[in-house]
C-alpha cells in the first residue's frame, strides 16, 4: 500500500485550524482536568469534577462561569512553592480566615489540598487575614485583602503574582 502525500490546501488547512482551536482552549481557563504539570514535587492528579479537581487552578472564576458550587474563599496548599496546577497538594492543613469583625472561617485541605469555604460574601468584613497552621505552627499572610481577593490562587499560582511568591505552603 502507497501512501499519498498531504495536499498542499489540506496541510494549510491544519496549520490555520490547530492554532486557532489552541487559542480557543488557552482562553477558555487555560489547563484543564487531566492537564499534566511540568513542575511538580509531588505526583500528578487528575480527578475529574469532584472537591478533588485541579488543585492549583483559580477555584473560584471556574466555578463561577461553568456552574459548580460557589466559593467565597478558595485555594490549594501545594507542597512547593512552583508547583503546577494539577500537582498534588498536602492534605490535613488548616486555613484559617479573620475579617475586619473577628469573624473566623476555618477550611481543612483534602488530600489534593484543596480549600474552599461557602460562606457568603455579604457575612464577612473586608478585608481579611488568612493564616495557615499545621502541627501547631502557623504562617500569616502579610497584608489583608479586599472582597476582590478572595480565590488564593488568582495571587497563590505557580509564578506567583501580587507579590505572593509563588504557592500558598504549609509551615
Amino acid at each position: 500500500m502507497k501512501l499519498r502525500p498531504v495536499s498542499r490546501p489540506v496541510s494549510r488547512l491544519f496549520r490555520i485550524i490547530i492554532p486557532a482551536v489552541s487559542l480557543f482552549v488557552a482562553a477558555c481557563g487555560g489547563p484543564s482536568l487531566g492537564t499534566p504539570p511540568q513542575v511538580c514535587s509531588t505526583k500528578a492528579v487528575s480527578t475529574g469534577e469532584s472537591p478533588l479537581m485541579e488543585p492549583g487552578g483559580d477555584c473560584i472564576s471556574c466555578h463561577s462561569s461553568n456552574d459548580g458550587p460557589g466559593f467565597t474563599f478558595a485555594g490549594t496548599v501545594m507542597n512547593a512553592l512552583h508547583d503546577d496546577q494539577n500537582c498534588q497538594g498536602v492534605a490535613g492543613i488548616t486555613v484559617t480566615i479573620t475579617d475586619a469583625a473577628n469573624k473566623v472561617i476555618t477550611m481543612t485541605t483534602n488530600e489534593n489540598g484543596n480549600f474552599y469555604s461557602e460562606v457568603r460574601k455579604n457575612t464577612i468584613t473586608f478585608p481579611y487575614k488568612a493564616e495557615v497552621t499545621r502541627n501547631g505552627k502557623t504562617v500569616q499572610m502579610v497584608t489583608a485583602r479586599s472582597a476582590s481577593e478572595t480565590d488564593c490562587a488568582s495571587c497563590h499560582s505557580a509564578a506567583g503574582a501580587n507579590a505572593a511568591p509563588g504557592r500558598i505552603l504549609a509551615p
